[in-house]
């Protein structure tokens, strides 16, 4: 059975009311407090600093939205819970600032991560979606409504697909600040431009850095692996457009046709069981309009 203190929007209940709470519910796995501001985060990282079920890392969802969170308090959450966190909603934090911190922040719990909750925070922009594509690893829902300066997925679908890509043997060896992927992409001489592209060209890797990259695992396999990895974003008041996810899905179906072409001209052919790499959807369900909050988000 799944635990879940739902105190949503309770405005009334404070940081004391929450301790005493918590603290009577031992089994404990789940937290919801977003948009109670009379909570502070500072409350938030009492209750994991000295509840039970964070030592046996069974605690792994803070829903936390509204709460004024900067870099030292959600610093210091993710020292308690990056190594089993699973669902975190930080939203209308607007002393989050950095995107390059905030990506190294959250690079921490990579390996786990699967709903991340950033809406109307200022500094999530492509360029930071295009970092986070390629460190979480694991995540399936998204929010970053209110998000403005995201005006595309292109940079992010291409660097979670950029991930399952390389060779097994590189798999799980990240450091937790991301500087291995950063260095992999200075090596590669990749640099994103404020659109969250790579740099002369379609967004993924010009024909000089595929050809570079044979050696890396690119094969079928993996790109149909890549595709059971579904993401769930909800995108209402940023500026992500109908037209920009048009563009990002025909970019995904060129560069599968240039794989497909690739493994043909390399002897390496098609199973005839499978369809065609371009055949593939773009594992992405993007909602702009009312729809969808509860459908992939719960809080």
């Amino acid at each position: 059975m799944h635990y879940t203190l739902e105190l949503k929007n309770c405005r009334k209940v404070t940081g004391l009311s929450l301790k005493a709470v918590s603290m009577g519910l031992p089994q404990l796995q789940a937290i919801d407090v977003g948009g109670s501001f009379n909570i502070q985060p500072k409350d938030i990282l009492h209750l994991l600093k000295y509840h039970p079920n964070t030592k046996k890392q069974l605690l792994n969802e803070i829903y936390a939205s509204g709460l004024g969170w900067n870099e030292t308090t959600l610093s210091t959450l993710l020292s308690y819970t990056s190594s089993f966190l699973r669902g975190l909603s930080i939203g209308f934090s607007p002393l989050l600032h950095n995107g390059s911190t905030l990506v190294s922040l959250l690079s921490s719990c990579g390996s786990t991560l699967e709903r991340l909750g950033l809406h109307f925070i200022d500094c999530v922009d492509n360029v930071v979606l295009g970092e986070l594509g390629g460190v979480l690893k694991e995540l399936c829902v998204l929010d970053i409504r209110g998000c403005g300066g995201v005006s595309s997925l292109s940079g992010m679908m291409e660097t979670r697909f950029e991930y399952g890509f390389e060779n097994e043997e590189e798999d799980g060896n990240h450091d937790h600040d991301g500087k291995k992927m950063k260095k992999k992409k200075k090596d590669k001489k990749k640099k994103r431009n404020k659109k969250g592209w790579s740099e002369g060209g379609s967004g993924f890797d010009s024909e000089e850095d595929d050809n570079n990259n044979e050696d890396e695992g690119f094969g079928k396999q993996q790109i149909e692996e890549m595709h059971q990895r579904h993401l769930f974003v909800l995108a209402r008041y940023s500026g992500i457009t109908k037209k920009s996810l048009e563009e990002t899905r025909r970019i995904h179906k060129y560069v599968l046709q240039e794989r497909q072409l690739k493994d043909s001209s390399c002897g390496g052919g098609s199973s005839s069981n499978s369809a065609p790499l371009f055949m593939l959807e773009l594992p992405l369900t993007c909602v702009l309009d009312g729809e969808g909050t509860g459908v992939g988000i719960r809080r």
